[in-house]
């Protein structure tokens, strides 16, 4: 079974910020669906050619098929179904299309062909089995603000995390409903220092108050230092690519940090910051001597593991004199 190993990851961006002030499952699936080629759609029976009906406008959301939906045997492989006859499919949503309906007949063109499918809803499940090859046939989950949590690897192209923003020395996240008041002599991080750290352009970040880019599965929505001692935080969000419980993560997030030899404490009960209540571990990393303690505080909401890791060192500031620079909203 392939696991996630953000927890890892993050505490490893984490420390090695750090340093240098100093100086996130399986699945298997047969593979994605596969689209009827021209060859399987000569070779299968044909359907006799309805009779020519006036092209209907595309589809409206009432009836039931614009949105979203991951097939059920890998959630990552999805299609976007758009109120204007437009849409999006795959892996990362890799192939463009135009669609339509007739009846029960959904018809999906590409740049290569145009596909027949007979679409049956029932509640939150929507089937789709070829007219042009036979006993082609597949099964897609209905994924919406409400459920995406629980179905692994699916994305919403909006919900979940939205960016918070700093005025000033005070950082301020709506959506954790919690501020972060900047110590003296700390600097927090800009977006290019935060975007060169993650390997993109600061202009995919996005605003304060925007969703997180959905192609990304780990985000660093905040980072502040302090650079005469190396301590700092950091808020992260990552994605999940299955569903997971919070002890789970935490489980498999001391799998990760023993496995490279570093200690790993699970602190019972919640921590208090803002308005929610958090799960906390701790961690200890030798790099040569040089000993990295961490403290992250984690809950999981739609569909992303939310994270405040706090970083810092023998004699520096403790996460018991950073936690008062939170405050709730």
């Amino acid at each position: 079974m392939r696991r996630f190993v953000m927890p890892f990851m993050a505490i490893m961006l984490v420390a090695m910020l750090a340093l240098s002030a100093c100086g996130g499952f399986g699945g298997s699936a047969d593979g994605p669906p596969a689209t009827p080629t021209p060859e399987a759609a000569a070779e299968a029976t044909p359907t006799p050619t309805p009779t020519p009906e006036p092209t209907p406008e595309p589809v409206q959301e009432s009836e039931g098929i614009v949105g979203v939906w991951a097939w059920d045997a890998l959630n990552m492989w999805q299609y976007d179904f758009n109120a204007d006859g437009t849409g999006i499919r795959g892996v990362g949503a890799e192939e463009t299309f135009t669609w339509r309906t007739e009846g029960d007949n959904l018809l999906i063109e590409t740049d290569l062909m145009e596909e027949s499918w007979t679409f049956v809803i029932e509640g939150d499940m929507m089937t789709l089995t070829s007219r042009q090859a036979a006993g082609m046939e597949y099964s897609y989950i209905r994924v919406t603000n409400g459920n995406v949590a629980n179905v692994p690897g699916a994305v919403l192209a909006e919900g979940g995390p939205v960016r918070g923003g700093w005025s000033g020395d005070v950082y301020t996240s709506e959506y954790l409903s919690l501020s972060f008041t900047l110590p003296a002599g700390w600097h927090a991080h800009s977006d290019a220092e935060i975007a060169a750290a993650m390997g993109m352009a600061a202009n995919l970040l996005g605003d304060a108050g925007a969703y997180l880019p959905a192609d990304l599965d780990v985000f660093t929505d905040m980072t502040a230092s302090n650079p005469a001692t190396g301590a700092n935080v950091q808020i992260l969000f990552e994605r999940l690519p299955f569903a997971v419980s919070i002890d789970e993560y935490i489980e498999i997030s001391q799998e990760g940090i023993e496995f490279i030899g570093g200690v790993f404490e699970a602190i019972p009960g919640t921590t208090r910051i803002g308005n929610y209540d958090w799960r906390t571990f701790a961690t200890e990393l030798d790099f040569g001597g040089f000993i990295v303690y961490g403290r992250q505080f984690v809950d999981i909401q739609d569909g992303y593991v939310r994270s405040i890791i706090i970083s810092y060192m023998e004699g520096t500031e403790t996460p018991e004199e950073i936690l008062p620079m939170f405050e709730g909203i």
